[in-house]
């Protein structure tokens, strides 16, 4: 197992995770870049959210590691409106998906979904994919157009739900 050159901003447990490529250019423009032009995409993991130990606080900033040259970055126009842990993170080829997750004491908890589009790494709320119960530490898979959310952990103790839905 070998070590990236950089580390973490700061300490932080219980992040969330996702992965994909930039699928345009740095500028904004629409000019694809892949595969289909010869040129390979650029490989991004993505982590945010999380607290740190012992949790007193509950981050909202997301960060990129480009695996080309193992940087990590802060975003500065991604974030969570409220800072979270224990969200699930689900990938498709466009959006990276934060779901769920538990706020920190005293805010009233939900079951949000937060965006990332791989494009031009803007996050925004999902409403309309919300996770319909309050879950944190959720097991999951993808598939390139459905995401699953599979157990996890309630205020009510352990379901056993199985939750799909579409991210094409």
């Amino acid at each position: 197992l070998s070590t990236p050159g950089n580390n973490l901003p700061q300490g932080r447990s219980m992040q969330q995770t996702v992965s994909g490529g930039k699928r345009i250019n740095a500028r904004g423009g629409g000019k694809q870049r892949g595969s289909a032009h010869g040129k390979k995409l650029t490989q991004y993991g993505y982590f945010g959210g999380g607290f740190d130990s012992p949790p007193t606080v509950f981050f909202t900033s997301i960060e990129r590691l480009d695996v080309s040259n193992e940087t990590v970055v802060e975003l500065t126009n991604s974030h969570f409106t409220l800072g979270r842990n224990g969200s699930t993170g689900l990938s498709s080829p466009q959006y990276g998906y934060f779901c769920g997750g538990s706020l920190p004491p005293g805010i009233t908890k939900k079951s949000n979904v937060t965006r990332i589009d791989f494009s031009n790494e803007v996050t925004r709320e999902n409403t309309s994919l919300e996770v319909p119960y309050i879950i944190s530490n959720a097991g999951y898979f993808d598939t390139p157009n459905y995401g699953y959310l599979v157990g996890g952990s309630t205020p009510d103790g352990y379901p056993t739900y199985i939750n799909k839905w579409s991210m094409a």
